[in-house]
């Protein structure tokens, strides 16, 4: 009768024992989580983002596609989130958790909501798109000044081809994480949206391919593009 028990008492401590060893695994093995969306923290050093529906902007996706070509052109790994994949989880993720990423290209919405002046940026619109509400999809430069963790933010060269994003905190909202240099771009008023996908396209293109400097390249894809005074520029180091 006791060695039964025995018996018992060792098949318990091993179900026991079994369980706590898989859980132990799961927590190791499980994914950032951000909300109730599952997230794995991304690797890239470069990231364009472009929640515009097509009917919207039927180009931004083009130039999109050609800017992470430049970028892999270098030998840089270079992800994009377009769409319905540009959801404010999926660009935090990113923000917050890539500790590689040093390059970033955004067309999309400067948000100024519906009841504050257009000349003060106070956010960026992501997917689902409800500009200039900027209830849904939208993340605030508050939120990005005060993200935590902010490796992907940290050094980062930004342009954000939206409107009005160089108005409000929005710069420095970008340029409070750089630690030791960074760059941002952004638009000083509300730009063309046919014209804006292609200026910021040139510039990496006059950055990276050509080898002019920042300020240089912005000031050609401009001129390229009949956006002169249209961008301005800010940076750290």
């Amino acid at each position: 009768m006791m060695r039964k028990t025995l018996n018992k008492i060792s098949i318990i401590l091993l179900l026991l024992l079994a369980g706590v060893m898989i859980i132990s695994t799961a927590s190791a093995e499980s994914p950032i989580v951000t909300g109730a969306v599952p997230l794995t923290s991304p690797t890239a050093k470069c990231l364009a983002t472009d929640p515009l529906p097509t009917s919207y902007a039927p180009n931004a996706s083009y130039y999109t596609g050609l800017i992470q070509g430049i970028w892999q052109g270098k030998g840089w790994s270079a992800d994009t989130l377009l769409q319905s994949s540009c959801t404010p989880a999926n660009v935090e993720n990113y923000w917050n958790n890539d500790a590689t990423l040093k390059y970033y290209n955004n067309m999309g919405h400067g948000c100024t909501l519906t009841n504050n002046p257009p000349f003060a940026c106070i956010g960026l619109d992501f997917w689902p798109n409800d500009y200039p509400n900027g209830t849904v999809g939208f993340i605030p430069n508050s939120w990005i000044q005060a993200a935590v963790p902010a490796y992907g933010l940290d050094n980062l060269y930004a342009f954000v081809d939206s409107c009005y994003s160089f108005t409000g905190n929005t710069p420095n909202a970008f340029l409070y994480h750089d630690s030791v240099e960074g760059m941002y771009i952004g638009a000083n008023t509300q730009i063309d949206d046919t014209a804006a996908p292609k200026c910021s396209y040139l510039f990496w293109y006059d950055a990276l391919d050509l080898g002019q400097s920042p300020q240089t390249a912005l000031n050609n894809a401009m001129a390229a593009t009949g956006m002169t005074n249209d961008f301005s520029m800010d940076w750290v180091g």
